[in-house]
């Protein structure tokens, strides 16, 4: 059976050794990562604009984050996961939409 861990370390495996190349794949992959700006010249471009080296990886980092918490949602292994978040923000927003002064 596994961890869901385990579940994803060998689909991604699998793919890697999968001799079939999907070039699609790759190029949807390709723009996603020039639009969260998480490419190669991702975090050069962030420090050419005045962000401290620091701040630049970090924001770096969390969009990386992001994209990857995005593409992991999508998988069937992650379904129980994520149907469980859903259902604590779902919780979290009515307790916050009863109490709007609340901390």
């Amino acid at each position: 059976m596994g961890t869901t861990a385990d579940k994803i370390a060998g689909k991604i495996a699998s793919q890697l050794k999968s001799k079939i190349i999907d070039l699609s794949g790759i190029r949807a992959a390709q723009q996603l990562f020039q639009e969260a700006r998480i490419d190669a010249d991702g975090l050069k471009k962030l420090m050419s604009k005045g962000h401290d080296p620091c701040h630049a990886l970090y924001i770096f980092a969390q969009n990386f984050a992001s994209i990857l918490g995005e593409q992991l949602s999508e998988m069937k292994e992650t379904r129980q996961f994520v149907k469980i978040v859903g259902e604590v923000a779902s919780t979290a927003r009515s307790i916050q939409a009863a109490n709007p002064n609340a901390p």
